[in-house]
């Protein structure tokens, strides 16, 4: 039982004494009399005395059993923590988590292959960072990989998210959590033919370019020319810059002030403006009405995407017919069977054609994507002549509709008759003169 308080002793009167023989009769009785209470005293206060003793005998000792205990609770606590970091760095170390790797590679969004040890765990699927084992704070990617191959430790991420810029060869390869692709807004994306699947010229195999011409369509050469060639896997298109730059002209009305960002995938660098070059995830002011240019040196390209806000989103793919109907804007295409026309002299017959979508501009010119032959005009018995060693030329236009003028190498006409002119398959009309 716990300690107690010990009971009170109450004071003996006062003893009798030889010396005072008046009143010791009467003390002496007293002092017998109060002898038999105060013994009871005493005995409750030996009693107490030894309970408490025996009390703190026992709690002294817990105390040490206790004290015993939390020695032995504290050893156990540090060879746990102990056990517990071993743990962690043996899981950081195991095989299925982390890796490192000497690849040569650049950040950014895209499909990204690098060399790893081999006999690791990744399995496809998984969420990992590839972060830059000199600078991880800053320079680092996330993904999810796609391939893994144990045998050489060749692995391939889908990177989605990205952190920093530029091309390193120093990489830790590690377990990161689940990646959460943030999806443009759509509409964002103000590139326009931002994955080159829009080709209305046709451009094939090698495509050199002079200082500002066209090849893919929105994609003009810059001050030095281009030179590039291009595949296409699992529906994206590549292009592969090898000379000079290509550009785009950024229309200034699809534009707000503001900070944007221009990221791609590929090994070419890319600037807004007059900007510097570097690798994707390049941020730039714009005012918004004003034209602006993005512009790509020589390397891989593939995936463009120039939007609102100084972090670089999951690329945005725009619907195939949208997109052809937007670059249609500023390059219109005639490429229907027939258009009807009339003869204006034995020799010469008008033909009149409308836009699919409003022009940006007039357009001030013609291209013919095939020869001469690949166009026929009709005559008044509706018979066909080639228009082989004839003419086909721009006679005038508004931003809803264009005219040409046809005139075969002889007189095949009747003044006044209706006519048609033929495009074989594959042969197109482009109008010039409206593109940035």
């Amino acid at each position: 039982m716990p300690a107690t308080t010990p009971p009170t002793i109450d004071a003996l009167p006062t003893p009798p004494q030889t010396t005072d023989i008046a009143n010791f009769d009467t003390r002496a009785d007293a002092f017998l009399t109060a002898l038999t209470p105060w013994q009871t005293d005493v005995e409750a206060v030996a009693d107490n005395v030894y309970d408490n003793a025996a009390f703190a005998e026992s709690q002294a000792t817990a105390a040490a059993s206790s004290a015993s205990t939390a020695t032995t609770q504290a050893g156990i606590a540090t060879t746990q923590a102990s056990n517990a970091a071993a743990s962690a760095v043996s899981a950081i170390n195991a095989p299925g988590t982390s890796g490192t790797s000497t690849t040569s590679t650049t950040i950014g969004t895209g499909s990204k292959t690098l060399t790893t040890q081999t006999g690791k765990a990744f399995v496809v699927g998984q969420s990992v960072t590839i972060a830059r084992t000199s600078d991880p704070a800053n320079q680092r990617m996330s993904g999810v990989i796609t391939a893994y191959n144990s045998g050489t430790g060749s692995i391939t991420v889908l990177v989605a998210v990205v952190f920093g810029s530029g091309t390193f060869t120093d990489w830790t390869i590690s377990l990161g959590a689940t990646v959460v692709q943030t999806a443009s807004p759509v509409g964002s994306n103000v590139c326009h033919n931002s994955g080159f699947r829009v080709n209305q010229r046709s451009v094939s195999g090698t495509v050199t370019l002079a200082a500002n011409q066209f090849g893919h369509d929105r994609w003009k050469a810059g001050s030095s020319g281009c030179t590039y060639t291009f595949s296409k896997t699992n529906g994206i298109t590549t292009l592969n810059i090898s000379v000079g730059s290509l550009l785009q002209v950024i229309d200034g009305e699809e534009l707000r002030t503001g900070t944007y960002t221009l990221s791609w995938t590929g090994t070419a660098q890319g600037k807004i403006g007059a900007g510097s070059y570097s690798s994707s995830g390049v941020n730039g002011s714009v005012t918004g009405g004003t034209n602006i240019n993005i512009e790509f040196n020589t390397g891989t390209l593939s995936q463009v995407q120039f939007e609102p806000g100084s972090s670089p989103t999951a690329y945005n793919v725009i619907d195939q017919t949208e997109e052809l109907l937007t670059c249609q804007r500023y390059l219109p295409v005639t490429d229907t069977v027939h258009l009807n026309g009339q003869a204006y002299t034995t020799s010469a017959a008008y033909f009149h054609c409308d836009f699919r979508v409003p022009c940006r501009i007039a357009p001030t010119g013609l291209l013919l994507t095939g020869g001469l032959s690949s166009y026929s005009v009709t005559n008044a018995s509706f018979s066909y002549t080639a228009m082989t060693g004839g003419a086909i030329s721009f006679g005038s236009a508004s931003v809803g509709g264009g005219s040409l003028t046809a005139a075969p190498s002889s007189s095949i006409f009747v003044a006044g008759d209706a006519s048609s002119l033929l495009l074989s398959s594959g042969a197109k009309i482009l109008w010039t003169g409206a593109e940035l």
